[in-house]
């Protein structure tokens, strides 16, 4: 059971710094009374955006009930879900891409039988993408005679990966033929509810594996994640009515659709909040005071408030497309890594030795690079352990290079950190919890500075804030 949950743990979460949302070409015009702009939307994926009933046979997938939602507010021009099929994984859309294949078209406002996906693709406002189970189904296989599951760990963890480097891939040439679409990318639900109860910690693992994979994939785009699994496992028994089945029925898929348009509602300037003209302020009648809303959804009550949002001002760390910052997230080594190098702004002009970082986005393997080169991190035979969790004694060595890159002189702690539980490591490490203790940019709790733990976002943004403090 442990070695199963480290596995999927610690395979590919996502980017710590979040990408700037991409603009449509279909943005209205704030200044006059606001004209819907309509879109196309196109949808890509396996069987649950072909549709695959519960019952598994063909229906209406999830994308149909978005058409059918973005029909009825008068936004939707056209769509097409004819490049989704069923059994389909992400080396399916890739060869897809690459060979622009011609499909029949399969949606509402269109003259033609079939398009291009490529053509399809220059002409979408919008694109939703779901893909990545059936990349890993394969090593997953329940036992119909005992109703558990034969797990190829191996086959598995290098699926799950493939799963994120295919997604960047995918999203690469998206983005190729057309910069301004908008994609929505699905977050998968657990699709075994009525397995045995023993086995839900485990799936649960995999569900974060998977997911965080496909955000690891998604990561140096605008795509944005659409997270399901919550909403479908409100109701498994609705949403997931046939044991002998992993897909959705109806009403599944319309909660699956539903996830999206609230997503799009949140992000997308096409979708009408206000139809009216705007009234003018004059100085008779001046605009309405509005409060300034909390920059996250979860951090209004949270010890790291004030650091976090420092933190934001400043441009080094960003939250998640979902509003939130998730400040007890752990953070990764090549997040830390990443923070650090842009905080320094560290340049690299040669590539890192290390041959497990490949699938990272160009510019987070240029910042780990970069943070190798001036000695603020290494590797180990080869490796730089990407998705390893950052400990809070790695992180303060990792802080202290950083600062000796800056000051082009060693720290020497005066004296030592006075902390019980340091004393195992090696005189460097001791010498950089002191510095973060000396300099109050970081401190223990009951005489414990706890170095072996993982560092969290919330205690990393505040590390991050009072370095950045001290180096000024």
């Amino acid at each position: 059971m442990m070695k199963f949950k480290i596995i999927f743990v610690l395979v590919l979460l996502l980017q710590f710094v979040a990408v700037p949302f991409q603009s449509s070409a279909a943005e209205t015009d704030a200044n006059t009374t606001t004209q819907v702009m309509p879109i196309n939307y196109l949808a890509l994926g396996d069987s649950l955006a072909f549709g695959i009933g519960s019952d598994g046979l063909p229906g209406k997938g999830y994308p149909d009930f978005l058409a059918q939602s973005l029909h009825e507010t008068n936004v939707l021009k056209s769509s097409n879900k004819g490049f989704s099929f069923p059994g389909y994984t992400a080396t399916n859309v890739i060869k897809d891409l690459k060979a622009n294949v011609t499909k029949p078209v399969s949606g509402i406002g269109h003259e033609v039988k079939s398009a291009e996906l490529h053509k399809s693709i220059a002409e979408a406002d919008l694109i939703t993408i779901s893909v990545g189970a059936n990349d890993v189904l394969s090593y997953f296989k329940v036992d119909p005679a005992t109703g558990l599951p034969n797990i190829d760990l191996p086959g598995l963890a290098a699926a799950i990966q493939e799963v994120g480097v295919n997604y960047n891939a995918i999203l690469t040439s998206i983005y190729a033929v057309n910069p301004n679409v908008q994609v929505y990318v699905m977050g998968y639900y657990n699709p075994f509810p009525h397995l045995s109860p023993k086995i839900q910690p485990q799936l649960a693992q995999l569900l974060v594996g998977l997911n965080g994979a496909i955000e690891a994939g998604m990561s140096g785009t605008s795509a944005i994640f659409v997270p399901t699994a919550d909403a479908i496992a409100a109701d498994f028994a609705a949403h997931l009515p046939n044991p002998q089945n992993i897909h959705l029925s109806e009403a599944g898929y319309k909660v699956v659709a539903a996830q999206f348009n609230n997503q799009i509602k949140k992000s997308y300037k096409w979708i009408v909040k206000d139809t009216t003209t705007p009234e003018v302020p004059s100085p008779e009648k001046p605009a309405p005071e509005v409060p300034t809303p909390a920059i996250f959804s979860d951090i209004e009550n949270h010890w790291a408030k004030e650091f976090i949002e420092k933190a934001v001002g400043a441009k080094t760390v960003s939250g998640y497309a979902d509003g939130t910052f998730k400040p007890e997230n752990k953070l990764t080594r090549a997040q830390a890594t990443s923070i650090l190098a842009r905080t320094l702004g560290l340049k690299a002009d040669k590539a890192a030795p290390f041959n497990d970082i490949a699938h990272y986005a160009k510019d987070t393997q240029e910042e780990i690079a970069a943070a190798y080169q001036v000695g603020i991190v290494k590797g180990n035979d080869g490796q730089f352990n990407p998705t390893d969790f950052v400990t809070r004694a790695q992180l303060a060595l990792m802080v202290k290079r950083a600062y000796e890159v800056v000051k082009q002189e060693p720290y020497i702690a005066n004296e030592l950190a006075p902390y019980t539980d340091v004393a195992k490591y090696n005189i460097e490490t001791q010498h950089a919890i002191s510095m973060l203790h000396a300099f109050g940019i970081a401190n223990g709790m009951d005489g414990k500075f706890m170095p072996g733990e993982a560092t969290t976002r919330a205690q990393a943004t505040k590390i991050f804030v009072n370095y950045t403090a001290v180096i000024q």
